[in-house]
């Protein structure tokens, strides 16, 4: 069908070929191929990789060059799709939970103090023998259609919030697999409607349950303190010490990823990627066949491009930095033992145009950059990155080394036709964020792709603007050389950044969602308990305040309580945070899973928000008129 993906995502293809093992076009070499089987119903997962392993170590008896130490590895294709995702996919449905608790929490608080409002009312009913059944069944239909109303309410923001999510998602399948496929289905609507009404029919019940602590002359006479009030309190401040260690656990951890976030962001690729934009050419093996045409195919069009107007300039790289591409070469060094196949030294590796280090703004550290005299026939030059020299060169100078490269497979057409040679190292680069930004610049060499041409090269054109009309103005000059050679995969450099960065921030903005919705709630919350406080405590201000009470000390004496709270909340949920933060290491870049600004800046924040939602109540209580509060009942 024409919208089959294998690995899922957006991005489809149009054209399925077989692939001709018989054709040489790999070697034992070469380990680039996925090898997809269906299990028989009777086989398990176990037993398959059992025989598997049992099949490498034959092929590493018989071909001990290419496969000694080479392991067959099954796994479901469900699992290979979401195996980086997994761990941020755990995380997130663990926040989901924290704020769904939250909630419930929320729905707790409120329906006790809506039946502590309610209490003589009640207290009238049993007086008038109305039974405990009889009670249950009037409030919990209220409570679970409070509930469902709020379930259908959140599955309509649901809905709306799925539509702003897929708009967020990258246009690339590889970030989010399978993300076409997100939405509401019968599980999710199913699920949805069962927690709100088990949400409604629980913690209906709690109100419902205190019947029997009534003290109904008590009751039925005044506001005095009694167990089921009491009792009612306790429950109430617990859940709001949960509530609010919840929220910290869940802002903790949101922090920490927005911390991450912006340190990743701000890291720098080693390049300017400012106006540049990239598109794609694949020489097709079959009328470029010779190194030679290769390499003057490329000279040629990069000439023509530098004559388009509004480009300042143009180069050529095969793979792209941060585009999450790239290969590896071993390589010997001139006058140092050869290593044996097992302890081969291997860098990563670029095939350039003489003009790159240019266009892309990369600085030399020594020595020079290629030129257009570094072609097929001169003396053969590499150069070599910072990273390199330190490592294989540590306090000596590089320059004027010689290195020899060996390529795993060098029939494969994205890889260099190299002539084998010794090659001279002539420069030594700035290191570039080659993988991505949240790795180490590594060893790496670059190579000048007229001595060491390769079919797939990436064009890297600089204007004074990211004007992706440019490429229709290369593409009429990569056809005016060849008619039938696709120009594909236009991108602006910094789309290329902004999708390696993709999975950072959407992790983070998603829990920053959580985290906000748990503070909002956590804030509610609050004030619904302090507001129950402050109605019970009514009496007691007036009193204090015909004693000559001055405000602030009843203000003082009111929000003491609350205050108590906040703070065994946020010492609850630090605690709880140093733990499960710790779960979340490996998707930090820069930034501890204990990192203690986060952990004080969350700290004041919760305290802030939640004095806030003690003030509102407590302010209104210090405006009652004295009088009235001492004849109130």
């Amino acid at each position: 069908p024409a919208d089959f993906n294998l690995f899922g995502g957006s991005r489809h293809y149009d054209l399925w070929m077989p692939f001709d093992f018989g054709r040489g076009q790999l070697g034992r070499d070469d380990y680039s191929l996925i090898v997809f089987a269906r299990l028989k119903r009777e086989i398990s997962l176990d037993r398959a990789q059992s025989e598997m392993n049992a099949i490498a170590e034959r092929l590493a008896q018989a071909y001990p060059t290419t496969n000694q130490n080479r392991g067959i590895k099954v796994i479901t294709l469900q699992e290979n799709q979401v195996l980086d995702l997994k761990p941020a996919l755990m995380i997130l449905l663990t926040a989901a939970g924290f704020v769904l608790l939250i909630a419930c929490v929320n729905v707790a608080n409120l329906l006790l103090a809506r039946g502590a409002t309610r209490q003589r009312e009640t207290a009238l009913k049993i007086a008038l023998g109305a039974s405990r059944g009889r009670l249950v069944r009037a409030l919990l239909p209220e409570s679970i259609l409070l509930s469902v109303i709020g379930g259908l309410l959140g599955l309509l923001v649901a809905q709306w919030g799925l539509d702003l999510l897929r708009a967020l998602l990258p246009t690339g399948a590889a970030e989010v697999p399978r993300a076409d496929w997100i939405g509401i289905d019968r599980f999710v609507l199913c699920f949805a409607i069962l927690i709100s009404i088990l949400t409604g029919v629980a913690f209906g019940l709690v109100p419902a349950l205190q019947v029997d602590r009534f003290e109904l002359n008590q009751a039925l006479k005044d506001n005095v303190m009694n167990s089921a009030v009491s009792t009612r309190r306790r429950l109430m401040d617990f859940f709001v010490v949960g509530e609010i260690a919840l929220a910290m656990i869940l802002l903790v951890g949101a922090g920490l990823m927005i911390r991450s976030f912006w340190k990743f962001v701000v890291v720098q690729p080693g390049f300017n990627p400012e106006g540049l934009l990239t598109m794609q050419v694949w020489l097709p093996g079959s009328r470029y066949a010779e190194p030679r045409g290769i390499a003057a195919f490329y000279r040629q069009a990069l000439d023509r491009i530098r004559q388009v107007p509004g480009i300042q300039s143009a180069t050529a790289v095969d793979f792209l930095p941060s585009s999450g591409w790239g290969d590896a070469t071993a390589f010997e060094i001139d006058g140092r033992a050869t290593p044996d196949s097992q302890q081969e030294a291997a860098v990563q590796y670029r095939v350039i145009d003489y003009d790159y280090f240019r266009v892309m703004d990369i600085p030399l550290l020594r020595g020079r950059s290629f030129d257009d005299a570094d072609r097929d026939g001169s003396n053969a030059v590499v150069i070599i990155n910072d990273a390199m020299s330190r490592r294989f060169w540590p306090g000596q100078d590089p320059l004027g080394c010689r290195i020899r490269t060996s390529f795993p497979n060098a029939t494969a057409p994205w890889r260099p036709k190299t002539s084998n040679a010794w090659l001279t190292i002539v420069g030594i680069a700035q290191d570039v964020k080659e993988i991505g930004p949240s790795y180490e610049s590594n060893p790496e060499l670059y190579l000048p792709y007229l001595q060491s041409p390769s079919s797939l090269m990436r064009l890297v054109i600089r204007s004074g603007a990211q004007n992706v009309d440019l490429a229709s103005d290369v593409r009429r000059e990569i056809f005016a050389l060849d008619k039938d050679q696709p120009v594909t995969e236009v991108q602006n450099m910094n789309q290329i950044l902004k999708e390696a960065s993709f999975r950072r921030s959407f992790n983070a903005t998603l829990l920053g969602v959580f985290a906000g919705v748990a503070l909002v709630l956590a804030s509610i919350g609050i004030y619904g308990v302090m507001r129950y406080a402050v109605a019970q405590r009514i009496r007691e201000v007036g009193i204090r305040m015909a004693l000559g009470a001055r405000p602030g000390d009843v203000l003082r004496v009111i929000m003491g309580r609350g205050l108590t709270l906040t703070l065994v909340g946020i010492g609850t949920g630090a605690v709880g945070a140093l733990g499960l933060t710790r779960l979340m290491s490996n998707l930090l870049f820069g930034v501890s899973a204990s990192d203690p600004l986060t952990f004080a800046a969350i700290s004041l924040i919760l305290a802030g928000v939640a004095l806030g939602a003690c003030f509102i109540p407590a302010r209104k209580a210090l405006k009652v008129d004295p009088m009235v509060a001492l004849r109130q009942e």
